[in-house]
């Protein structure tokens, strides 16, 4: 390929990247009109504006095409793979102690999703895998394929891997390129510091409520089974978080993929959003 296009992608790609930065899932159409205008001009583009109440989809097209970052790979992950399956809880961005982990998927197994693009750099990846190893069962990296040999030298054996690519006409498309191997490393101790005092109570009878809640997970830990504890701490999660998956499984086609992790945390009719 020559020259301009290089060129020309590496300009659409800061052009898109600054649309990314300057956007957010609350401004009006008026304020979102004005902003990509405003970065169009800086970057010396003529992109038509054909209709102002669709501005969303433009963002949407320009970011989804040009700038592939984390929050596109995301969702365009959910559209192409999870939104396949049923019977799961996905969950964005769970907090866990010093790392977050992108997604995670709960159904009969827990399985954690991070994923690097090639925005990202590596160095916490290895402490990432390590801290996720503890509390889920599964563990997969996300890549793009030019990032997928400095992975293989960083992850463990038993930590699966999707790959990705954008094709020429801007589609995503995910390969898993090894399958994950049930973590050896599960921390029950560290799946209950998760839980809230309130979750301990509720689903553990056979302890009593107590003020020190490093007491009552060292009481639970005596008193159940590892397999148990797991099972009951999957159940938890996923029923916390059922219904905001369930909003976005029914609303995905009324949602821009920039918007899936907005609309997951706030469950809004999209309708009242896009208005």
């Amino acid at each position: 390929m020559n020259s301009d296009f290089y060129k020309n992608q590496r300009l659409l790609f800061h052009f898109s990247q600054e649309l990314f930065s300057n956007y957010h899932t609350l401004q009006v159409y008026s304020e979102l009109v004005k902003s990509f205008k405003h970065i169009s001009e800086k970057y010396n583009l003529t992109i038509p504006i054909n209709n102002t109440n669709n501005i969303r989809s433009l963002y949407n097209k320009m970011i989804n095409n040009f700038y592939h970052n984390e929050i596109t790979i995301k969702s365009n992950f959910i559209n192409n793979v999870l939104l396949k399956s049923n019977n799961h809880v996905t969950i964005f961005e769970l907090s866990l102690y010093t790392s977050r982990v992108d997604l995670c998927k709960f159904s009969t197994k827990s399985t954690a999703f991070e994923i690097k693009t090639d925005l990202d750099n590596l160095y916490r990846l290895q402490k990432q895998i390590d801290d996720y190893s503890k509390i889920f069962e599964e563990v997969y990296v996300i890549c793009s394929l030019e990032k997928l040999s400095s992975i293989f030298h960083i992850i463990p054996s038993y930590c699966g891997i999707y790959t990705y690519h954008v094709t020429k006409d801007f589609q995503y498309k995910f390969t898993r390129k090894r399958k994950a191997i049930t973590s050896t490393y599960l921390n029950n101790l560290y799946q209950l510091k998760l839980l809230s005092k309130p979750e301990l109570v509720n689903n553990f009878s056979k302890i009593s409520h107590n003020n020190d809640k490093n007491i009552m997970i060292e009481n639970i830990i005596n008193s159940y089974s590892y397999k148990y504890i797991n099972s009951t701490f999957k159940k938890i999660i996923k029923n916390k978080y059922k219904s905001n998956w369930q909003f976005i499984k029914e609303n995905h086609n009324k949602i821009y993929e920039i918007d899936y992790q907005w609309f997951f945390k706030n469950n809004i009719d999209p309708n009242i959003i896009y208005q």
